[in-house]
C-alpha cells in the first residue's frame, strides 16, 4: 500500500502497511445483457479456468491461459485490476500484461482491442475459447516510477521463487467477477505452495476460490519448502518462509510468532477464524534492484498475510521486526473481516473508491496491535510509553499540518496525499489510544475501543457491511452522545490531538518542547520524508559534525533502508542518534553532497537540551490516573 515511509511500519505500510486484501462475502447478482429484452435477466454460469506455468520462465516473464465461461453479449471485457484491497494505491496492473490473445475453439486468432492499460475487449465472444497472454512482475521492474508494493506485488525468479499476488497475474470478465474460478499452477518439481486457498496437491497444483475477490484475497508463494504449522487454540497457524540466503527459517519465525498469536488470542478471548497463514518473504539487503522505494512491509488478508521483509544480521532488530508487523497483520482478522463498509465488501477493482475509515481499519488496528502486546506482557509499560511517543514523532515528521483523517481516506489514491498516507498508523494509533480514554470516561469504565469494535461487529458482521456515511451516526447512537464533537473534531476534522491533556488523564506528563539535562550531540532534526533520512537545521558546533543534506547510510554498522515499516528504520535513528542514554561513541556514515561516503564518530555529553515531545510518568499523578492507565493497558 504507498510507498512512503511509515513511521510504524505498516509496512510498514510497511501500507505495510495492508493493505489492500479482504476476502468479500457476498451473494451472486443478476445483471442484463445487451442480447436479452429488458423483462429477462440472466444469471452468470460457469467458472472461468485458468493456467500459470512456473516451469518456463523467459524475461521474468510467466505465460498465463484463461479459459472464460459461456459469455452473453456482443463484446465482452477482460479487466486487470487498477488496484487491490489494502494497498491504498493505484498500480495498474494490466501494464505488466503483453502478447495478449485471443483464440477460437479451432486455434483461430480472434481480434482483440486494448481498450486502455487495464482493459481487453474480444469481439463476438460466442466464439472465445481461450485466452493467452504473458505476465511480467513486479519486484524487479523499473519500467517508470511507479513503483507497486511489494507485498501486493509478483515476484518470478526461475527455479528458485515465485510471489503470485493474483491481481497482477488473472483478471476477470465484466460482469461476471462472482463466479468460481479454478487456477492451475504448473510448478517445478522441488517446489511447494504456500496459501490460504482450497488447493489440490499432485504434479500440477489445483487452487479453487468461490470468486476473483477470494482469488485476491489469498496469494500464494511457491519456493523450496521451509514451513511449519501449530495451533492457536481453535486456529491452525501456517508459516512459509523463503529468505534469500537462507539466514531466515520457518523455525526462527514460528519461534517469534508464537507469543504474538497467543497474545492476539487473549486479547479477542477468542480467535475469529480457523485457520491463517504467514507467509513471509525475506531478501537479501544487497539486492538493491528489489529493495527500492517502498519495497518493505506487508499486507493483510481475510486468512492470511503476505510479508516482504530483510534480512538482519541483528537477531533482536529482527525479532523487533516480524513482532510488529505480524502483530499488526494479524490483527485485521477482526477489522476489517468482521467489520467493514460496502465500499471493502464489493471492492471496485476497475474504478476504486476509498471508504472514510481508514481511521478504524489501519489506525484502531495499530493501537490494537501495540495493546495486545503490553496486554500479554510481551513489552512493558515503559515500552509502551515509548511507542507512544514514537508514534507523536511519526506523526509530527509525516504531516507538518494537522489533517483530517476522514479527508485522508477518502481522498488516498490522490498523490499529495499519497505522499502523507502512512499517518494512518500513526495519528490512528494515538486517536485509539484517545478514545479508548474518553470511553473509559462516558461509560465510567465500562466500555472502551475494543468493547466499540465488539459491538458494531455484532450488529454488522463480515456477511452485513455498513454504508460508509452512516457509521459515525451508528455510533454516537450505540455509545454515548457526548463522544460526538471528539469525532467532529480529531477524526472528521483536523484539530491537532489534545495530547497534554488526554495524556494526563493516565498520569503522564507531555511537552512539545521541554528542557532537559541528558546525553545529546548538539542540534539537528532528522528529515525522514524521503527516500533516504538526511540530516536538517543542522548546528554547526553539533559534536558529529554532520551537515545539512547529509544522507544517512548506517549507524553503528547498522544499515538504513526505507520502509512502510515504523519498526524498520525510524527507531533506530531515534534511539541511537536523537535520544541517547548513555555516553558510549556512536558511528554514523553518511553520504555528503551526492557521492562521497564519511564515516562520522562522537561520544555524546551530558548537557541541558531540548526535548521535542517529552512524555514521562508523572510524578504528581494521582492514584485515580494511574489506575485509569493500568486499567488501559493491562486488563
Amino acid at each position: 500500500m504507498p510507498t512512503v515511509l511509515s513511521f510504524q511500519l505498516t509496512i510498514f505500510m510497511i501500507r505495510i502497511i495492508p493493505q489492500f486484501f479482504w476476502s468479500v462475502l457476498v451473494t451472486l447478482f443478476i445483471i442484463p445483457f445487451l442480447n436479452t429484452r429488458a423483462s429477462e435477466l440472466v444469471v452468470p454460469t460457469g467458472k472461468v479456468i485458468a493456467t500459470i506455468d512456473l516451469r518456463t520462465v523467459e524475461n521474468d516473464m510467466l505465460s498465463v491461459t484463461v479459459l472464460p465461461p459461456p459469455l452473453c453479449g456482443k463484446e465482452f471485457t477482460y479487466i486487470l485490476p487498477a488496484s487491490a484491497p489494502g494497498t491504498y494505491a493505484e498500480y495498474d496492473f494490466g501494464r505488466f500484461v503483453v502478447d495478449f490473445k485471443a483464440f477460437d475453439k479451432k486455434g483461430n486468432l480472434l481480434e482483440v482491442k486494448r481498450l486502455n492499460v487495464n482493459e481487453f475487449s474480444v469481439s463476438h465472444p460466442e466464439l472465445l475459447a481461450k485466452l493467452e497472454y504473458k505476465v511480467n512482475d513486479t519486484f524487479d521492474d523499473q519500467s517508470d516510477s511507479l513503483d507497486v508494493f511489494n507485498p501486493g506485488g509478483t515476484n518470478f525468479q526461475k527455479d528458485t521463487n515465485f510471489v503470485l499476488n493474483y491481481e497482477g497475474i488473472i483478471g476477470y470478465f465484466d460482469g461476471y467477477k462472482m463466479l468460481p474460478y479454478e487456477v492451475t499452477i504448473q510448478k517445478p518439481t522441488l517446489m511447494y505452495g504456500a496459501t490460504s486457498l482450497s488447493k489440490i496437491e499432485g504434479v500440477e497444483d489445483l487452487l479453487k476460490a468461490k470468486n476473483y475477490d477470494e482469488l485476491v484475497d489469498n496469494p500464494s508463494m511457491y519456493s523450496k519448502p521451509d514451513t511449519l504449522t501449530y495451533r492457536q487454540g481453535n486456529t491452525t497457524i501456517s508459516i512459509a518462509v523463503y529468505s534469500g540466503t537462507g539466514q531466515v527459517t520457518a523455525q526462527y519465525v514460528t519461534g517469534v510468532l508464537k507469543p504474538i498469536t497467543k497474545a492476539v488470542e487473549r486479547f479477542f478471548g477468542t480467535m475469529p477464524v480457523d485457520h491463517y497463514s504467514f507467509i513471509m518473504y525475506f531478501v537479501n539487503p544487497v539486492r538493491r534492484d528489489l529493495n527500492r522505494k517502498g519495497a518493505l512491509g506487508a499486507l493483510e488478508h481475510n486468512y492470511c498475510s503476505l510479508y516482504f521483509l530483510s534480512e538482519m544480521k541483528d537477531s533482536n532488530q529482527l525479532r523487533s521486526l516480524i513482532e510488529q508487523t505480524a502483530a499488526h497483520e494479524f490483527l485485521h482478522i477482526l477489522v476489517p473481516l468482521h467489520l467493514h463498509s460496502e465500499e471493502i465488501a464489493d471492492f471496485d477493482f476497475r474504478n476504486p473508491k476509498m471508504s472514510q475509515h481508514l481511521w478504524l481499519y489501519e489506525g484502531i488496528t495499530e493501537y490494537f496491535s501495540m495493546l495486545a502486546q503490553v496486554h500479554d506482557s510481551l513489552i512493558t509499560e515503559q515500552q509502551m510509553i515509548q511507542a507512544i511517543r514514537r508514534k507523536i514523532f511519526g506523526q509530527s515528521f509525516m504531516s507538518q499540518k494537522p489533517v483530517s483523517l476522514v479527508e485522508l481516506s477518502k481522498r488516498v489514491l490522490e498523490p499529495e496525499w499519497q505522499k502523507i498516507y502512512p499517518v494512518i498508523y500513526e495519528k490512528g494509533a494515538l486517536l485509539g489510544l484517545l478514545l479508548d480514554i474518553r470511553l473509559f470516561e462516558l461509560s465510567k469504565g465500562k466500555l472502551d475501543v475494543l468493547g466499540l469494535v465488539n459491538l458494531l461487529s455484532k450488529r454488522f458482521g463480515e456477511d452485513k457491511p455498513f454504508k460508509d456515511d452512516e457509521l459515525f451516526d451508528v455510533i454516537y447512537s450505540s455509545t454515548y452522545p457526548e463522544i460526538k464533537p471528539f469525532f467532529d473534531s480529531l477524526i472528521i476534522g483536523s484539530a491537532p490531538l489534545p495530547l497534554e491533556e488526554y495524556l494526563g488523564k493516565i498520569g503522564l506528563e507531555y511537552s512539545p518542547m521541554k528542557t532537559i539535562r541528558a546525553y545529546n550531540f548538539g542540534k539537528f532534526r532528522v528529515n525522514f520524508d524521503t527516500t533516504r533520512p538526511f540530516i536538517i537545521d543542522a548546528d554547526s558546533a553539533n559534536i558529529l559534525q554532520v551537515r545539512n543534506g547529509d544522507v544517512i547510510k548506517s549507524i553503528n554498522g547498522v544499515e538504513i533502508m526505507q520502509s512502510n515499516d515504523e519498526n524498520d528504520i525510524s527507531p533506530i535513528i531515534i534511539n541511537k542518534l536523537l535520544i541517547l542514554k548513555d555516553s558510549n561513541e556512536v558511528t554514523l556514515t553518511v553520504i555528503r553532497d551526492g557521492d562521497k561516503e564519511i564515516t562520522l564518530r562522537a561520544s555524546p555529553v551530558f548537557s541541558d537540551r531540548k526535548e521535542r515531545h517529552y512524555l514521562k510518568e508523572s510524578p504528581e499523578a494521582t492514584p485515580e490516573q494511574i489506575a485509569l492507565r493500568r486499567r488501559i493497558l493491562f486488563q
